[in-house]
Order: C-alpha cells, then structure tokens, then sequence
C-alpha cells in the first residue's frame, strides 16, 4: 500500500509532539525547550546556563 503525503505528515506531527512533551518537562536533561515568554522575561539573554537547571547529588565519605 503505497502512503501519501498526509501519512507522512501526520507521523511527523505526533513524533514532533512526543518530543516536545519530552523536552519540555524537565530542563535537567540534555535537550529542553524554553517558552519565549522567559526568554523574553531574562532580556533575551541565550546563555544556557540561565535556564538550565542543575541537580548536584550528594557523595557520601
């Protein structure tokens, strides 16, 4: 069965949407997504480190 364009575009969309839930949800992980809004908020200042979060782990001695 040959697919049309439309299947291929429908796949794309509900890829894209797992992928934007994903990066969305945490900023601890390598890829997130920012909202414009707190670009914006910081002045549009790009450094990934303003919006970035870290988590240090504790070493037990």
């Amino acid at each position: 069965m040959k697919r049309n364009y439309t299947d291929f575009l429908h796949d794309i969309l509900v890829s894209w949407d797992k992928f934007f839930q994903s990066v969305r949800s945490s900023r601890t992980v390598q890829s997130f997504c920012v909202p414009k809004v707190d670009i914006a908020f910081q002045g549009y200042d790009l450094n990934l480190n303003r919006y970035k979060e870290v988590v240090h782990e504790e070493v037990e001695q």
